[in-house]
């Protein structure tokens, strides 16, 4: 067997720090706001209506960046949402190793649900950190989520469709046995799809009746991905050529957008909205390999390869299509937070497989070969995203609150990044060290452990709050 058939079998089975590659800059046209995530900082950038003409903002060096911080120049710069991005640089093995098959994500990356093929489902509610096993051993294959993490679907190679509305705890078994291969949710968890040999069925009512669609892409379909509204949707055909279909009607019918050529495409993702959308593929003779890329749900295309040969496997994106995730066989994992634009290699060279990215990017997840079964890896931070707000300065120590979770706190000189992590091993075991900015009494950096169990420590403002789910409803803010 050759490597490239050894490759393309792992991969239907599966269904070191490295250097990250600055873009040389962003335009930014005149009323738009562009986000510029280059060097470890992140920025909202405006060129206000009335400028005279779009700005070319340079990131290739980090001093570069720095001087357009420093000096906007009529542009306005804002901290991105949540205080800055994840780097992602680090990689946990989670569980133990099992024949993982599929994963998918709430939006927030806080639930996460994955399948073992011979073995139960999987969920977890604290980024992958802990796992609950769900329901039966059976042949499990794809699973998908809601953007809340409550509605699920879940397939059985050679058996039926299961569907959850309790985030997993109990599964009703839908539809006839068959050999589904694929399956796909929209956000609210209403509209799916689910692939088995060369139909499509369709639910539009969380999957408890099924219609039958002759989808016209063969048996080898790979992939297949959908809008938030579950109308939009990509799917991909591989082993000896394949092919990328559109479909913008649910599933019922489907396009060809790029014409079967010597690619197998193994992989696809798209947006929220259903304009961006990416596929990953490699050519069956090993000649090359590239990640496609389109902003107009596919009319046309750009592509993408970090330099230097690989074999792609599986692709995922954020809600925006801003944030990107590949896998390789052989080789590293692959992030892109600018639509593909830049990558940076992540973990180490193994056999990867399938991944996943959370809608707001905070999460990511990825299975790898093991010694004989699989390992699951997980990348998770909270970047404060949705409903967060401030808490309370009181001697200066910085209270936060973030939807559901409360946030260890630190007061004090400013720390390092080695010091910062001391603190939190010490006061938080299960966190995360983050830095939070503010101007009160003149600018200070202070940081705070991310509780990732949920469990407060930190000293005072009246810790633990009552979780805020908006600014209006947060405690008051005040001086020291």
């Amino acid at each position: 067997m050759t490597i490239r058939a050894l490759a393309m079998a792992l991969l239907m089975m599966l269904a070191s720090a490295a250097a990250s590659y600055a873009a040389n800059g962003y335009d930014v046209p005149v009323g738009a706001t562009v986000t510029i995530d280059e060097h470890g900082e992140c920025r909202e950038v405006t060129n206000p209506a009335g400028q005279p003409a779009s700005r070319f903002v340079s990131t290739r060096t980090a001093p570069e960046w720095q001087s357009v911080i420093a000096n906007p120049n009529a542009l306005t710069l804002a901290e991105c949402a949540g205080g800055g991005s994840c780097e992602h640089d680090t990689f946990t093995q989670r569980e133990t190793e099992r024949q993982w098959r599929g994963f998918a994500s709430s939006s927030d990356g806080k639930k996460l649900v994955t399948t073992v093929w011979g073995g139960q489902i999987y969920t977890s509610t604290d980024r992958g950190v802990t796992w609950t096993p769900r329901d039966s051993n059976r042949n499990w294959y794809g699973v998908a989520s809601s953007a809340d993490g409550t509605k699920l679907v879940a397939i059985v190679s050679g058996g039926q469709i299961y569907t959850s509305t309790n985030s997993g705890a109990s599964w009703v078994a839908r539809e006839s046995n068959r050999n589904w291969t694929r399956i796909s949710s929209s956000a609210d968890g209403t509209r799916l799809a689910a692939i088995a040999g060369a139909q499509i069925y369709v639910s539009t009512n969380s999957g408890t009746s099924w219609t039958a669609y002759n989808h016209g892409m063969g048996t080898t379909v790979s992939s297949i991905s959908a809008s938030a509204n579950g109308m939009k949707m990509v799917a991909t055909t591989m082993v000896l050529g394949g092919a990328v279909y559109i479909s913008n009607n649910g599933g019922t019918s489907w396009a060809v957008s790029i014409p079967k050529e010597n690619i197998d495409y193994v992989g696809s993702a798209i947006s929220a909205d259903g304009t961006k959308i990416a596929v990953i593929g490699a050519a069956f003779d090993e000649s090359a390999g590239y990640i496609g890329y389109s902003t107009n749900g596919g009319t046309t295309w750009n592509y993408y390869d970090p330099p230097g040969y690989r074999s792609w496997r599986s692709i995922a994106m954020s809600s925006d299509g801003s944030t990107l995730l590949a896998s390789t066989y052989n080789d590293k994992l692959y992030m892109s937070t600018n639509a593909g634009a830049t990558w940076a290699a992540k973990d180490s060279n193994r056999i990867w497989g399938l991944v996943v990215v959370s809608g707001d990017g905070s999460t990511m997840a990825a299975a790898a070969a093991g010694a004989s079964l699989e390992k699951l890896f997980i990348s998770g931070c909270d970047t404060g995203g949705g409903a967060s707000c401030n808490g309370t300065y009181s001697n200066f120590t910085y209270n936060y609150c973030d939807g559901d979770t409360v946030l260890a706190n630190y007061s004090g000189p400013a720390l390092n990044d080695a010091q910062c992590a001391a603190y939190c091993q010490a006061n938080a075991p299960a966190a995360t060290c983050v830095q939070q900015t503010y101007d009160q009494i003149g600018p200070t950096s202070l940081y705070f452990c991310s509780c990732t169990n949920g469990a407060a420590t930190g000293t005072g403002g009246g810790c633990p709050y009552t979780p805020c789910s908006n600014a209006a409803s947060c405690p008051g803010t005040g001086g020291g």
